[in-house]
């Protein structure tokens, strides 16, 4: 191996290890540790919200499980074990876009590059540690998994037990069921239009419908769905991450990375073999740029559905750049390069590994109080107010201070 193709992928590697690793609070972060260490105590999931001057009405914490991993990893390692499951969610899902691309004949190189991409395209919502992570997982596990059942339907019944995890983790099993149902409903079409055998298509559809069911083994049942009807829509609008895109530079730049790198493979898509390829990258293209928190999953579908277009474009590129020698001055300018990287770089990393930055959040309303809190060292019990989707009256809610 050459020096230049030893170092700076190295470089390149520390480099991504320190921004990925960098985490910011999310102010609802500690919230879901506690919530998630109160269920490992008590060892029941069907807990009132205590937390609340409104515990006695049914709390649907649609979130338990994830929750329940978070206090795992911060009693066994405090803010590392946070970061470290964030690392470990981030490389399964890039892991995931990985097999997409050896499973479509990618070289190393190429599925490194395919699996940069994605990382780019999940960075923005993995800057925190919270349940929203486990949408990105799943997610990445659910496009795997459609891929390898356009050569083998078996891998299909895999998706109801990906569902049952999913729906106990984050309301985001919503964006799998529909992924799912234009999966199925594309591949019908196709078969239709084609004149094929539909004998296929009863599994295929039996399969969806039973990953659909799948959503209902939770505490709650029903209660869940209920739950999310009401709570996931416009009504949220009011939110900075459930608004547009173009409303952050930082999250409009990957959106449209990500819409030219689709436009340009659907292109070269074929219509009639590979309609699911090109309307599950286009539907979450247009709901993600109205709704900026569904952006990893415009990113997710377009790397992984349109992977084979994706690599032939990359593929291309490269027969298409001539190789050059490196002079020993441009070696000898890299490895200083390399030297300052690894000296800027470490230390960073090391401080991202055992700290979670809550200074980072110093934009947020919730800054001003935590100043007050901490400079007048306050303890014992503080009543919050906010407003739940938007309502009127606003709810009370009972925090506990500590040391």
């Amino acid at each position: 191996m050459s020096f230049r193709r030893l170092v700076l992928p190295g470089s390149a590697l520390l480099v991504v290890l320190t921004f990925v690793t960098l985490t910011r609070a999310d102010p609802d972060l500690w919230g879901h540790v506690r919530f998630g260490g109160d269920i490992i105590d008590s060892g029941t999931i069907l807990l009132a919200d205590t937390y609340s001057f409104t515990s006695d009405k049914p709390w649907i914490n649609h979130e338990w499980l994830s929750e329940i991993l978070m206090a795992a990893a911060f009693r066994v390692a405090g803010a590392s074990g946070l970061v470290l499951l964030k690392l470990a969610i981030i490389l399964l899902s890039i892991t995931c876009v990985w097999r997409i691309a050896k499973d479509e004949g990618a070289d190393a190189r190429t599925a490194v590059v395919l699996s940069a991409l994605g990382l780019i395209g999940i960075l923005t919502r993995a800057q925190q540690v919270r349940p929203q992570l486990f949408s990105v997982l799943c997610f990445s596990v659910l496009v795997l998994l459609l891929r390898r059942a356009e050569r083998n339907t078996r891998a299909l019944w895999l998706v109801p037990l990906l569902m049952i995890f999913w729906a106990n983790t984050h309301g985001g099993w919503l964006v799998g069921c529909a992924t799912l149902g234009l999966w199925c409903a594309a591949n019908t079409w196709t078969t239709w239009r084609r004149g094929e055998n539909a004998g296929p298509l009863v599994g295929m559809w039996a399969a969806c419908a039973t990953a659909v069911a799948a959503t209902l083994i939770n505490p709650y049942g029903l209660g869940l769905w209920r739950f999310l009807a009401s709570t996931v829509g416009p009504s949220r609008r009011f939110i900075a991450e459930w608004g547009p895109v173009y409303t952050d530079i930082a999250l409009l730049g990957p959106w449209l990375v990500f819409a030219l790198i689709a436009v340009t493979a659907m292109r070269r898509a074929d219509r009639s073999t590979r309609l699911a390829a090109l309307v599950i990258p286009l539907f979450w293209g247009i709901l993600g740029f109205k709704v900026s928190r569904l952006d990893a999953f415009f990113a997710l579908s377009t790397l992984g559905f349109l992977a084979p277009e994706i690599i032939r474009l990359i593929q291309e590129r490269r027969r298409a750049t001539t190789s050059r020698q490196s002079s020993a001055l441009t070696q000898g300018m890299v490895a200083i390069a390399a030297i300052a990287i690894v000296a800027l770089t470490i230390p960073q990393l090391k401080t991202n590994l055992l700290c979670i930055d809550v200074h980072a959040a110093s934009n947020l309303p919730e800054a001003e109080a935590m100043s007050f809190v901490r400079e007048r060292q306050l303890k014992g019990r503080m009543v919050t107010f906010f407003s739940r989707a938007c309502r009127a009256r606003p709810d009370l809610r009972l925090s506990r201070l500590s040391s």
